[in-house]
């Protein structure tokens, strides 16, 4: 007997249930993919791996823009037990490099435009096994491969719900990225709590245009619709004309959507927004930052469910969920913790903090990460008696209902106040013209610190730095007025959406 519980493979499960039902759809390459066609390109990649000598274990890279091929591997892992490891194309290669010395893939797989970054991770970070993925009719690389394998490739072993499934790296938005360790459990527990607070279900069909190798793009909802036996659309990658077309075909019939801010921002600026059919959309969920208040309103009016929370890499999805229907009435709230998951409000005492005190979101529940990959020091800074620190500063109101202030790293202290750069940003929101904000702390001669204003204008606005300063003060507390803005055309973003501050600090110290 043993008290470990098994794995059991969602795809595998509904190719023998609905072997006809669809559950891929290649938006770049027209191809769709039934589930019993997807669980034999599983069992057939499975099979090119044993025979590369990857085993148990092992670790499998990819760095490939979303289709098909995300999935064949998820889904070949879980016959095999080998780990998964994303890469993120947008990095560059000596931080790809980094990545594979520390996650130490045995193979990996790899699009045509990446050959040369592949090259050198063979080269110079030992990767045995390179597969290039080429042209769907080509002669050899991945294509190929697959089918040179049987189809039915049969599990050696029993994969357990505490077994790793995959090395997720953070979007490193400051210093070195961690690998988050993202068991079969945590995946599962996920797939209940999204798909429970997403209504997802065997007849929910979900674009992804976000990427796969972020959590985001695997948890909300792709992987939930997966384990309902749903249809997943993947957009190779996102273009605001053609995502807008897909939800609006009522043949395609997208129910459910995740999106960062600066996508919908996309979206609302694209000319077919104001004509795209929403009406299909059951929830269209907003991630990756908070969304600023005029997008919400835009998004509201057109009618659509916009599903807010709260989630990391750590957490493996959302761990705070606000429903549609509480958007307005709780507008800036993420939510309430979701089923399997439990959150706490603690102060720098370690204590909780009464409703309306800003404190630490403490997260605790069987669909967060055990730690990072080789990384002791930061997987014991992370954990407080069970409860994952997550960095982030939170409050809640009198209902319960949890709202983000800050993260902990980017609060800064002017004359002795502390100060939320995302407060900040919220204001500069709402003025007109305004695209996009960030708020970084510097150092300030007299107040230890101040704050400085990087904004993005509409094309064409005349909005200047001193009209920024000056609706801020009409707004804020004098010491939370940032003391220098500077007009950007953009603003440095990871592959998640997320504004990377470490780059906006860095070049305020070099001048």
């Amino acid at each position: 007997m043993t008290d470990r519980y098994e794995h059991f493979d969602a795809v595998a499960h509904y190719a023998s249930r609905t072997p006809e039902k669809v559950a891929i759809v290649e938006v770049a390459t027209g191809r769709r993919f039934t589930y019993a066609e997807l669980d034999r390109r599983a069992r057939r990649l499975a099979g090119v791996l044993a025979d590369a000598g990857v085993e148990r274990g092992d670790r499998v890279a990819l760095l490939a823009h979303n289709g098909v091929h995300n999935f064949d591997l998820q889904f070949a892992a879980g016959k095999t037990g080998v780990v998964t490891l994303p890469m993120n194309v947008r990095l560059a290669e000596h931080e790809l490099e980094t990545i594979a010395r520390d996650g130490r893939p045995k193979a990996l797989l790899y699009e045509q435009e990446f050959t040369q970054a592949a090259e050198r991770l063979r080269d110079q970070a030992g990767v045995d096994t390179l597969i290039e993925i080429g042209p769907v009719d080509s002669t050899d690389g991945y294509e190929a491969a697959l089918r040179s394998q049987p189809e039915d490739f049969a599990p050696a072993e029993v994969i357990h719900l505490d077994d790793l499934a995959a090395l997720l790296y953070t979007s490193g938005t400051t210093g070195r990225p961690k690998a988050a360790l993202l068991t079969y459990g945590m995946l599962q527990y996920n797939n209940l709590n999204c798909g429970l607070y997403g209504a997802v279900s065997s007849f929910s069909t979900h674009l992804v245009s976000v990427p796969l190798f972020h959590i985001g793009g695997l948890s909300v909802y792709s992987n939930p619709v997966l384990n309902a036996g749903g249809t997943v659309v993947i957009q190779r990658t996102f273009d605001a004309a053609q995502t807008l077309a897909l939800i609006s075909d009522p043949a395609i019939g997208v129910t459910h959507f995740l999106a960062v801010p600066a996508i919908y921002q996309a979206l609302i600026d694209s000319p077919g927004f104001e004509n795209a059919d929403f009406s299909r959309l059951v929830m269209a969920s907003v991630g990756g930052a908070p969304c600023p208040l005029p997008v919400l309103e835009v998004l509201a009016q057109r009618g659509i469910p916009v599903g807010q929370g709260f989630g990391m890499t750590e957490t493996g999805g959302p761990v705070l969920t606000l429903d549609p229907g509480d958007a307005v009435r709780k507008i800036g709230s993420v939510g309430k913790p979701v089923l399997y998951a439990r959150a706490r409000v603690v102060g720098a005492d370690g204590f909780d903090v009464a409703a309306g005190k800003a404190g630490e979101l403490w997260l605790r529940g069987p669909g967060l990460t055990r730690g990072y990959w080789n990384d002791v020091e930061s997987t014991t800074a992370a954990f407080a008696d069970g409860w994952l620190r997550t960095g982030d500063v939170v409050r809640t109101d009198e209902d319960g209902y949890f709202y983000v202030v800050d993260r902990l790293k980017d609060m800064y202290i002017s004359g002795g106040e502390n100060v939320y750069p995302a407060e900040v940003e919220r204001v500069i929101a709402l003025l007109d013209g305004v695209v996009d904000s960030a708020v970084v702390g510097t150092p300030h001669e007299q107040w230890g610190e101040a704050g400085c204003a990087f904004v993005v204008v509409r094309d064409g606005h005349g909005l200047t730095a001193d009209d920024v300063r000056a609706h801020c003060r009409a707004q804020l507390a004098p010491y939370k007025c940032p003391s220098r803005v500077e007009l950007v055309d953009e603003l440095p973003r990871n592959a998640q959406g997320k504004v990377q501050k470490a780059r906006l600090r860095a070049a305020l110290n070099a001048d």
